[in-house]
């Protein structure tokens, strides 16, 4: 973990004080956490993935098939394993159940 000293405006500690008292957290949390709200980390493969994924959850079955089967046949890298997986769920059942929907 790193260490950083940094200096605040007149009045910024008060307020940071304040919303750290509001969350129910220690002012470091509360300083990582708006850190973390401005500088998010970059989406990976993953995220890209589980993005296009959800946005297929919503597509007639057939076709929802023939676009995983597309996407995969890009995915040969092997960074995209979800629509690899994808693309055999939609060959074999016509449907293809991500990993977030409900049993």
């Amino acid at each position: 973990m790193d260490k950083f000293i940094v200096r605040l405006p007149e009045g910024m500690r008060d307020r940071i004080k304040a919303a750290a008292e509001n969350a129910g957290r220690s002012m470091n949390a509360e300083i990582v956490a708006a850190l973390a709200d401005a500088y998010p980390e970059p989406a990976g493969p993953e995220d890209v993935v589980r993005d296009v994924a959800w946005l297929l959850s919503g597509v007639e079955p057939t076709l929802r098939a023939q676009a995983i089967n597309l996407l995969a046949e890009q995915a040969n890298d092997g960074k995209l394993s979800l629509i690899a997986e994808a693309s055999a769920y939609a060959e074999r059942d016509q449907r293809y159940r991500f990993p977030w929907e409900d049993d």
